[in-house]
Parts: structure tokens; sequence; C-alpha cells
């Protein structure tokens, strides 16, 4: 049985494939750079290792790992953050429903003002 926090990891991976489109990289322009440049080495290396290019492939490939990594690394944190987010939305939503507020009118308030527990009007 997998945890709350391990369930959010998962599906915060699964999410930072699914944001590998083209589309959902568009919302962020510094991620999106690094994504076309991703492709761009990627399609280096291939040249590469066709021989169509005299560049070392490995290095190219390195530098090709490097920025992928960067893009799912991006998109995992962008994921997990939003992932957080709705979990605190959805907490203080079901908050709103069970706290009760008091309204403090002008004499209670200035009563409160000069005491030593400014709660203790409650």
């Amino acid at each position: 049985m997998m945890s709350k926090q391990q369930n959010a990891t998962v599906a915060a991976i699964r999410q930072s494939f699914i944001k590998l489109d083209p589309r959902a990289q568009t919302d962020n322009p510094v991620m999106f750079m690094v994504y076309l440049s991703a492709i761009m080495t990627t399609i280096l290396w291939i040249c590469a290792l066709a021989g169509v290019t005299t560049t070392n492939p490995v290095f190219v490939a390195s530098v090709c790992v490097v920025l992928w990594l960067t893009v799912l690394f991006g998109n995992f944190a962008e994921a997990l953050a939003q992932g957080r987010g709705k979990a605190q939305a959805d907490s203080l939503r079901a908050a709103k429903r069970d706290v009760t507020a008091h309204k403090i009118t002008q004499g209670e308030a200035a009563r409160g003002m000069h005491e030593a527990d400014p709660v203790a009007f409650f």
C-alpha cells in the first residue's frame, strides 16, 4: 500500500512525461527553450551517429541527456507544486465548512486591545 506522498510523487512523475507535449511547454518560455534545445541536440546526436557531422556523438549525447533531464525535472517540480496547491485548496475548502466566524464590534475590539490577552473577550 502506497502512502499519500508516494501517490503524489508517482502522479507527478506521470505528469512530467505528459507535460512533454509542446502545447504544455509553451506555458513557460524558459522551459520551452530548453525543450527546443533538447530536441535540436537530439537531432544533432542522430546526425553525429550517422556520420553526417564530425562532432563526437558521446559528447552530444551527454549534452542531450542533461537537457532532457532538465526538462523532465522542471516538469516534475511543476507537477508536484500543482498537486500540493490543489491539496491545499481542497483542505481550505473543507475547513471553510467547519470554521465559524465571530463578528467583533468596535467596543469589543477596543476592549481587546487593552487587555493582556487580546483573545480573552471571546
